[in-house]
């Protein structure tokens, strides 16, 4: 009597942990649906926003930016519905490599808009600061593509005012020179040069992705994983940080992107 009393009552709460599991299960099926048709919602947007990028069909400079802030905005959300779902479809896993490509595709982009500090994406808001009417040419000419002449602006602002608050935002700007005509090499050793100058960079999460991608292009794969994996760590709640954390799964599989 007394085990089958245990066995009935094992029965029951076998059958009321069912239970309990199969409300989860429900639960995270109408979430997985309903965080599914978010996120082709917003990957639709994100299209969008890439094949505007892509065209150039910016006009302002101004547009650009809130273009690019817009879709960083998009890709952050719908990573974080991903992460919710406790339950993933073939077609979910099909829009994660869909966002996994928009992520690439944004931070291989020349400019580094919604990434680097504001202080570094537009002419200087530094009332007085050394070198401002300098770094603020070299901005208006990296704006219309004149690359070269943009290089020796930011550059100027390095060599005569190495000390001013816009020294770091100039050396960044300066590698991303040589990045936007593809020059990887040089972009490599200019991003490179500038973190090691200017440790503590407000635009340091920004330089370390664009060496890592520039590191990719020279074919330097496994420095590449070393500082995309510094980069999570050292500045981790970071948009550069999701961005590391995507691309690490793409070259290491191991790597934990969460």
């Amino acid at each position: 009597m007394i085990l089958r009393a245990s066995v009935i009552l094992g029965g029951l709460l076998l059958l009321g942990g069912c239970t309990s599991q199969f409300k989860k299960i429900e639960t995270n099926t109408d979430q997985a649906v309903q965080g599914q048709a978010h996120m082709q919602e917003q990957l639709a947007e994100v299209h969008d926003a890439v094949t505007t990028l892509q065209e150039g069909e910016a006009g302002r400079e101004a547009d650009y930016l809130e273009l690019r802030a817009e879709m960083e905005s998009q890709l952050r959300q719908l990573d974080t519905l991903m992460r919710r779902m406790d339950v993933r479809s073939e077609e979910q896993e099909g829009l994660l490599r869909e966002v996994l490509a928009a992520l690439d595709l944004l931070a291989r982009q020349p400019v580094s808009a919604g990434l680097a500090d504001s202080s570094a994406i537009g002419p200087s808001s530094v009332g007085g600061s050394a070198g401002k009417d300098v770094y603020d040419a070299a901005w208006a000419d990296y704006t219309r593509g004149d690359y070269a002449l943009a290089r020796d602006g930011f550059g100027e602002v390095v060599d005569r005012f190495g000390q001013s608050e816009l020294a770091d935002d100039a050396a960044y700007w300066q590698a991303e020179t040589w990045y936007a005509q593809r020059d990887y090499e040089r972009a490599r050793d200019g991003f490179d040069h500038m973190i090691r100058r200017y440790p503590d960079s407000d635009v340091m999460a920004s330089a370390q992705l664009k060496l890592a991608y520039s590191l990719l292009e020279t074919e330097e794969t496994e420095r590449a994983i070393s500082v995309l994996q510094s980069l999570r760590g050292s500045y981790p709640d970071s948009d550069e940080a999701l961005i590391a954390g995507h691309k690490l799964s793409t070259l290491a599989p191991d790597e934990d992107a969460s």
